[in-house]
């Protein structure tokens, strides 16, 4: 079945107001869009601060933070933040998805672990 991307502005609205109702399909499809920013953000932030990384602050930091941290010595992050990118445009691109419950949960799964694991 085709998504729906209204539905992406009805949790805009409810982020905002506390009010609205939308699908689960477009909760889970956006908690693995955050969960993947939450992850990355985090993971650029520590490659600046702890390898030396130099951030340019726009797309290009998606691949050169992995690329930094496999550099050095952090390649199960960056396997996992690279899964999580390709969960994540998966979820903000494609109209059809199967099993959006199983990327959602493995999203959350692999954004707790590269947070549990830079803290």
């Amino acid at each position: 079945m085709t998504f729906d991307w209204r539905e992406y502005l009805k949790i805009a609205e409810y982020l905002t107001t506390g009010k609205g109702t939308f699908s689960s399909e477009a909760a889970q499809r956006c908690a693995v869009s955050r969960a993947y920013y939450a992850s990355f953000c985090c993971a650029r932030n520590f490659a600046k601060n702890k390898l030396g990384y130099v951030p340019s602050y726009d797309t290009d930091d998606h691949w050169k933070v992995r690329v930094h941290l496999k550099k050095n010595g952090l390649g199960s992050i960056a396997r996992k933040l690279n899964r999580l990118h390709l969960q994540r445009k998966d979820c903000d691109y494609k109209d059809s998805l199967l099993n959006v419950q199983k990327i959602h949960s493995s999203a959350i799964r692999m954004a707790r672990s590269v947070l549990g694991t830079i803290k």
